[in-house]
């Protein structure tokens, strides 16, 4: 375990008496490292980027319009995350 979000995620879930997932899997993930045994509650409460997806497709159907040129514009949403076995320096 060398990737230093993956240790904070493990040690600040240690303390927190409130665990919220944002997916089945994700409570699964907690259950199997044993959560079920600790003084602690595991939430499933929705994922907030795909929320987020959801909103913006509909408005991303209309093109954007740049007010001083008057043209329309493409949109992309995009999230960038970087590879689990990326190796930080």
């Amino acid at each position: 375990m060398t990737m230093p979000e993956e240790i904070n995620r493990i040690l600040t879930d240690r303390i927190s008496k409130l665990l919220f997932c944002p997916t089945p899997a994700a409570v699964k993930n907690l259950e199997d490292e044993g959560f079920s045994n600790f003084d602690s509650e595991v939430v499933l409460n929705g994922d907030v980027m795909y929320d987020a997806v959801l909103y913006y497709k509909e408005k991303s159907q209309e093109p954007l319009k740049r007010p001083q040129q008057g043209k329309p514009e493409r949109q992309t949403l995009c999230a960038g995350h970087p590879s689990p076995g990326r190796k930080h320096r």
